[in-house]
């Protein structure tokens, strides 16, 4: 119940968009009354509402109703989104334009009754465009795929004016203010503005990877040629030795006693300089010399 009555409806006057409380205002002349409904069937809850102008209401303010309803629309993953539209054409049959369709005409575009640019124009724009977007998320109609939307409106837009025989030519579709509800406006720019952080941290770590990844790749390759480099060293190095111990095998197989005492004296060669040498002898004069490493 509300204030007593079982069922209500929600009105809202001129500025007020929707959702409006009853009051115990009076209507007057040139009030545009908007009725708000709310069906419940099988505990499904529909809304919907009706915009009434009372009187003789201004064309500017007729028009701002028709046109803020035309451009309401619905997307493929139920939202609603604000479409705003220029189409650019231009008469190709004058016969066509002229005699074939019959048009009650805009005053406010000057757009004179029996002219096919007046309502049938604004209603193959409005047709072409609630097709094309009721297919699409909103996200292609108000950022991704913009470009695309309006190529395939305009290909509908031609198709239906040439069914019409209207004699027109469409010749390019601009989707030039593309929003969500106001209600919802703040929250949609929310979206937008952590999409755009998103992609620039995004386009930084790409940054940083394209700089990282040669850096890494040059280390990579300074690493792995040291590497080749000393393996080819050590092993030279060890074919050498081993060459070497061939050598001195074969020498030794021919002579062993030369070349055990060679092997000696090369060793002691070797060795002997690394450590102090004392000569003693039974001789007062020089009975202990002490003789340096070299």
């Amino acid at each position: 119940f509300y204030r007593g009555f079982k069922k209500s409806l929600c009105t809202s006057l001129n500025h007020v968009v929707c959702h409006g409380i009853p009051s115990d205002r009076i209507l007057e002349e040139n009030d545009i009354l908007n009725i708000d409904v709310t069906a419940i069937i099988d505990d499904h809850h529909g809304d919907t509402s009706r915009m009434f102008c009372l009187g003789n209401t201004p064309i500017k303010a007729k028009n701002l109703i028709n046109v803020t309803y035309e451009s309401m629309m619905i997307t493929g993953d139920e939202n609603l989104v604000d479409v705003q539209t220029v189409i650019q054409y231009k008469i190709i049959d004058l016969r066509k334009y002229l005699f074939f369709v019959d048009d009650p005409g805009e005053q406010d575009r000057n757009v004179n009754p029996g002219n096919p640019d007046g309502v049938t124009l604004r209603d193959i724009t409005e047709t072409a465009l609630r097709q094309v977007v009721g297919k699409r998320n909103i996200d292609d109609v108000l950022t991704t795929q913009k470009g695309e939307v309006q190529d395939e409106v305009l290909v509908l837009m031609r198709n239906l004016s040439q069914n019409y025989d209207t004699g027109l030519e469409i010749i390019a579709v601009r989707l030039q203010n593309v929003n969500p509800p106001v209600q919802v406006q703040d929250a949609f720019d929310d979206v937008t503005r952590a999409r755009e952080e998103r992609d620039r941290i995004i386009n930084l770590a790409q940054a940083y990877q394209e700089s990282e990844i040669p850096k890494a790749i040059g280390e990579a390759a300074k690493i792995t040629e040291s590497a080749n480099a000393f393996k080819q060293g050590r092993i030279a190095r060890a074919e050498g030795e081993a060459q070497g111990f061939i050598k001195l095998l074969e020498a030794y197989e021919k002579s062993p006693d030369v070349t055990r005492q060679r092997l000696y004296l090369e060793m002691v060669e070797r060795v002997f300089p690394n450590f102090n040498k004392y000569i003693i002898n039974d001789s007062k004069i020089l009975p202990l010399l002490d003789i340096e490493p070299n």
